[in-house]
Order: structure tokens, then C-alpha cells, then sequence
């Protein structure tokens, strides 16, 4: 009878397509009489939207590579910009020896002459370490240096060119 039931459904609701594997679950759910789908599509999901663990660990290797560059790059700037500042710092004690040696020709730049407001130098870094190598005008010689930031030292000699030593 039940065999019949399900032949008739089958056969005179035109109106279904159904596919072989909902065919046999049709057959199924009159036998058991269970709540019928017309496709097995349109079963309730059990499946969850969402990403897979594959998914996400390859966006996280991703970003990690990405940010591990972009840090090379700022730390590359900070390293440039300490560097920039021993340099501004040099010419400005240079600009100060100057400045010194118009008011004592014949005088040797001593640290204490650096550290004097009067010739304009000002430090633009507490950790800015300056030493006065050489301070007579003729061969004069001045080292900077920032060793917690950065392991260069800089030199300005008695024409004012900055070089790193």
C-alpha cells in the first residue's frame, strides 16, 4: 500500500523534480512518514558559513610577512632620521666654532666654548654625545655620536663637511 502511495505521488505531482537520490529519500520519508523536502537542496543545513582553519592560518601567514616588513622599513626611517639628526647637530656646533673663532682668532674650541649659548649651539638630543677632537680653526675636527639609537659616529672638519667616520 505504501509502495503504491509512493508511485502515485510520483507519478500524477508532475509539478517536483526530483533527482534519483530524492527520489529513494521520497520513498523514505512516506514510509516513515517524516516531513517531506522536495529536493534534497532544500534539507535544512547543517552546515555553518564560515572560514576554514587552512583558511585563516594562510591570511595570518600573510599578514605576519607583511608586517614584518613594514617593521624593517620603520626601524630603516628611524635609523635614517637619528642619523640625520647627528649631522644637523654637527653643523650647528659647526656653525658655533665659527661663531667662536670670529671672536677668538687665535683660540682652540673647547667643549666648554660648545656648551656655551653664546655661539648658538643648542643640542637638539640629550643623547647626543659631541667631542671636540682637534679645536684649533685650521684643523678642526668635531665627532657626534647617539649610541643608544644608533652605532654611527659622524666627524665635521675645519671646511665643514660631514662625513661618517
Amino acid at each position: 500500500m505504501l509502495v503504491k502511495k509512493f508511485l502515485k505521488e510520483l507519478l500524477f505531482d508532475t509539478k517536483k523534480n526530483l533527482c534519483y537520490f530524492c527520489l529513494q529519500s521520497l520513498f523514505w520519508v512516506t514510509l516513515f512518514k517524516m516531513p517531506k523536502y522536495p529536493c534534497h537542496m532544500n534539507f535544512p543545513s547543517t552546515n555553518k558559513e564560515g572560514f576554514t582553519l587552512i583558511e585563516l592560518i594562510i591570511v595570518m601567514i600573510i599578514i605576519g610577512i607583511l608586517a614584518s616588513i613594514a617593521i624593517m622599513h620603520v626601524l630603516d626611517f628611524r635609523e635614517r632620521g637619528y642619523n640625520a639628526t647627528l649631522q644637523s647637530d654637527l653643523r650647528s656646533a659647526y656653525t658655533a666654532s665659527k661663531q667662536f673663532y670670529m671672536d677668538h682668532p687665535n683660540g682652540v674650541f673647547t667643549d666648554a666654548d660648545l656648551e656655551n649659548e653664546k655661539y648658538g649651539y643648542v643640542p637638539s638630543d640629550d643623547d647626543i654625545v659631541l667631542t671636540i677632537v682637534d679645536g684649533n680653526e685650521a684643523s678642526l675636527k668635531i665627532t657626534a655620536s647617539l649610541l643608544s639609537k644608533t652605532p654611527n659616529v659622524y666627524q665635521v672638519d675645519h671646511v665643514g663637511g660631514v662625513s661618517k667616520q
